[in-house]
């Protein structure tokens, strides 16, 4: 829209019916306008705008209203032309909607009764279906905020409440204290019957908002608030700079959270658990979605990107920091450790297609905004920041940031400028690398490294090019890549980048391994000689055990991509890793479960099947079947995984422990939630349909919202064709909230018998699923994942032809379908190269 007429403060009263679901807003804009014009751009979506006028030179000129509805666009044009200071005056109406977008409304039960709530979410471009504004992120300004709503309703803004007072004996208007600057993304409205409970650390107040009935299930998500705070405030040392934070549980949320200035959102089962019942998992989750959410309020609140292309920074960094400060508040989690699984690996999963993009990228659209908050925004950036932590230094990483939050606190920035900032504090080091050079090669490069380690003449020789599942990809492009290597059993980490195509180390006498620690996104390929020498290190624990992570899961994916034989994955990891530590375990697990899933009914299963069985023996006998005093964090969430395979698998013990505990829930009797999704996962894995039966009933009656969440889960976990068919049918009933219309499909599509009965059943509900579900959910991307495990030539055709069609495409899931595509491809050829057919053995 340009930055010729630019926002100062807004006044917005918002007079809100719970009962029709219909607002009013009167809008108050101190505008600037820097050059002559007549005429004031805004945004403007789905609102009903009666009158506009200016004060201008102490006279009111009425605006006439232009409405490009395409732009989501609204022009007011005067008879006066002006510049300067003024005030631009507006009444519009609106609508709460059902599609968790915008200003809308949610529901919950209470005492047997449907209640209602209105919430916002307005990232990345749902401001303008609420209030008429500058809808982008540089265009901020301060707000003062006033609801009218119901006597007995509460209303939560970012603000702390200023004052109340009655309009009559049913309607009131609450006052908010005036917002620092902000951008209105962040903006936050919330009207219900609140239940609220309160914390302080020093003079900020902490508060978890629900509804009614559910704050005690937010105490533990409270505790977690404060802890993050405060390291956080030190961390940056910049103090939290608004009065209040709120952490508010909202029934009906299309994300996981939202980083509203000072009144964050929640979906409710990403903050509401018990320190007693709760899993492990599902803490760390909780923990996790906190952290993240608050390190945005200074890294995207405080200072925010200037334009949506920088979201990555936003994201990644607050991925990236909410695993810093989960490991220094709850050291005894090990997150350092778990971050290589639960960010890294995903990282190099969703660059590996020939489909990527850049971590930075050039959107204009809402549909192309809301496309890029992906796996790439969050996890690569994430890993290229702990890249740049590793590169720069922890100390001159840090104060780098401190200085840049300082400089434009309050305001808006680009990349480049944190890039500057940390490289202005490695120089001063006295370290002689090029951070800033460094950071830009990383965001700007499409996809990652793969380096191959020959041995040539008895010299080791690294080669550098494009990883991808479709294959390993000739490329002119080089990345600078820290090579970090250890020569055998030496300890000593010898540092030196590789810029170039080629190059030669030393002469070969020991194994040698790339990337020590695993600090870096790039994968490597050992020379046959290397790696068996490799292996043995691994398998009598002379080698770290994230360094046997990084092996196996580049073996992994060179089979996966066709570069390599499965039997030679195979064959590894039953010679040197049936007995290996965290995260390679885990990383085994997940790959051997990925391969039984796509074998299934095929000549290779008996075998895959053979390595997997004996491999989850091994871990469980380890870990033991039930918890132990022992444990730690990881060994719950481990065992849950080896008992669900070994019970998939047939494993006697494992299918009678299941069974037992599985007549314990139909008794009513709770069991530790830690076992729960495996309990699930072998009851249903051969369950008919009397079990089908009692598991919509136990959903339909639990109140936790973890237990709810996984019973759902196991509604799509049924192998049936016919329970398949009664699981979709169920996940569009009334019993299913928006919310959650993707687990059941998404579930179920996870074996090659579920996911063409899913395909089936989606292409006959897309033009119902187009239709109710909107952009800024960022949902509809999700049910394009129905197709991951196409593996027949047929089946990518048809995936291709339904989505050639233009009925049946929209922006925002353009890429999704781009990327789905290339790994159906890829599936096929990992099938033909592996000599793959459906005669099973």
């Amino acid at each position: 829209m340009g930055n010729n007429v630019v926002p100062i403060h807004y006044v917005l009263k918002f007079d809100t019916d719970i009962k029709s679901f219909k607002f009013r807003c009167d809008e108050t804009i101190f505008i600037k306008v820097k050059n002559t014009t007549n005429s004031i751009d805004m945004n403007s979506r789905e609102l009903n705008i009666k009158k506009a006028y200016l004060i201008y030179s102490g006279k009111k000129i009425a605006a006439n209203i232009e409405m490009d509805k395409k732009l989501e666009r609204v022009r007011f044009k005067f008879t006066n032309k002006f510049r300067g200071n003024l005030e631009l005056h507006i009444e519009a109406f609106g609508t709460n909607n059902y599609g968790m977008y915008g200003f809308y409304r949610s529901t919950y039960i209470h005492n047997g009764k449907k209640k209602w709530l209105l919430s916002s979410q307005f990232e990345a471009a749902d401001a303008r279906s609420a209030f008429v504004c500058f809808d982008e992120p540089e265009f901020k300004a301060s707000f003062d905020i006033f609801m009218v709503t119901d006597t007995k309703l509460k209303a939560i803004s970012n603000m702390p409440i200023k004052s109340e007072h009655s309009l009559n004996k049913k309607r009131k208007v609450t006052e908010f204290e005036k917002t620092p600057k902000m951008s209105p993304y962040l903006l936050y409205l919330g009207v219900g019957e609140f239940q609220t409970i309160h914390m302080a650390l020093g003079k900020l107040k902490l508060n978890a908002v629900t509804v009614p009935g559910k704050a005690n299930m937010a105490k533990m998500a409270l505790g977690f608030c404060k802890k993050f705070v405060d390291f956080y405030q030190n961390y940056f040392g910049i103090n939290f700079p608004l009065p209040k934070i709120d952490i508010i549980a909202v029934p009906d949320f299309s994300a996981g959270a939202m980083e509203n200035w000072g009144a964050i959102t929640f979906r409710e089962v990403e903050i509401l658990g018990d320190p007693k019942k709760t899993s492990v998992f599902m803490k760390q989750r909780i923990a996790e979605v906190m952290a993240h959410e608050l390190a945005h309020q200074w890294f995207g609140d405080l200072v925010t990107m200037k334009w949506w292309n920088d979201l990555w920074l936003n994201e990644s960094f607050a991925t990236f920091m909410s695993y810093k400060a989960m490991d220094a508040v709850f050291p005894k989690w090990d997150m350092k450790t778990q971050y290589y699984m639960d960010i890294m690996s995903p990282a190099f999963n969703v660059d590996s297609r020939k489909t990527t993009h850049p971590i930075i990228v050039n959107v204009d659209t809402p549909e192309q905004i809301n496309s890029i908050f992906d796996g790439i925004s969050y996890n690569k950036g994430g890993t290229v920041l702990h890249m740049l932590e590793s590169y720069a230094g922890e100390k001159a990483f840090k104060k780098g940031l401190h200085n840049y939050l300082k400089k434009h606190e309050y305001g808006n920035a680009e990349g480049d400028e944190l890039w500057e900032a940390i490289d202005k504090e490695v120089k001063l080091s006295k370290k002689q690398i090029g951070v800033a050079d460094f950071a830009k090669r990383w965001i700007t490069q499409i996809g990652h490294p793969i380096v191959d380690v020959d041995i040539i003449k008895n010299k080791i020789k690294l080669s550098q090019n494009r990883f991808s599942i479709s294959g390993i990809l000739k490329s002119k492009e080089t990345w600078n890549i820290p090579l970090d290597y250890t020569i055998g059993t030496n300890k000593k980490i010898i540092k030196k980048n590789m810029e170039v195509k080629d190059m030669y180390l030393e002469r070969y006498t020991k194994p040698i391994k790339l990337n020590h620690n695993q600090n870096y996104m790039y994968r490597v390929r050992y020379e046959t000689l290397i790696l068996d020498g490799l292996g043995a290190y691994i398998k009598n624990k002379t080698l770290g055990s994230v360094d046997a992570w990084g092996i196996e899961n580049d073996l992994f994916v060179l089979a996966r991509s066709g570069n390599i034989k499965l039997d030679l994955y195979l064959e590894f990891i039953e010679k040197y890793y049936m007995d290996v530590d965290y995260p390679s375990n885990q990383s085994i697990s997940e790959h051997l479960g990925w391969l039984l899933i796509l074998l299934y009914g095929t000549n290779r299963y008996k075998k895959t099947s053979e390595i997997a069985l004996n491999f989850h023996k091994t871990l469980i006998k380890k870990l033991g079947w039930t918890e132990s005093k022992k444990d730690t964090n990881i060994d719950p969430m481990l065992r849950n995984t080896a008992i669900s395979y070994l019970g998939i698998l047939g494993d006697k013990m494992a299918v009678s422990r299941m069974n037992a505990l599985y007549n314990k829930l139909l008794k009513g009797i709770s069991i530790d939630e830690n076992i729960l999704t495996s309990v699930l996962r072998v009851i249903t894995w051969n369950g008919d349909e009397k079990i089908f039966n009692q598991i919509v009933r136990m959903y339909e009656k639990e109140k936790f919202p973890e237990t709810k969440m996984k019973l759902l889960y196991s509604i799509g976990m049924f192998r049936r064709e016919s329970l398949i068919k009664k699981g979709l049918k169920f996940a569009l009933s009334n019993h299913i909230k928006l919310q959650d219309i993707d687990y059941i499909p998404f579930i179920s599509s996870e074996s090659v018998i579920g996911y063409p009965i899913v395909w089936k059943w989606m292409k006959k509900n897309w033009p119902m699923l187009l239709k109710k579900i909107s952009v800024g959910t960022h949902m509809l991307q999700r049910f394009t994942d129905i197709a991951r495990l196409m593996h027949f030539k047929d089946e990518g055709l048809d995936f291709h032809n339904f989505f050639a069609s233009k009925k049946n495409r929209r922006e925002d899931i353009e890429k999704e379908v781009r990327e789905i595509s290339e790994t159906i491809d890829a599936n096929i050829k990992f099938f033909k190269v592996n000599g793959i057919n459906n005669n099973s053995d």
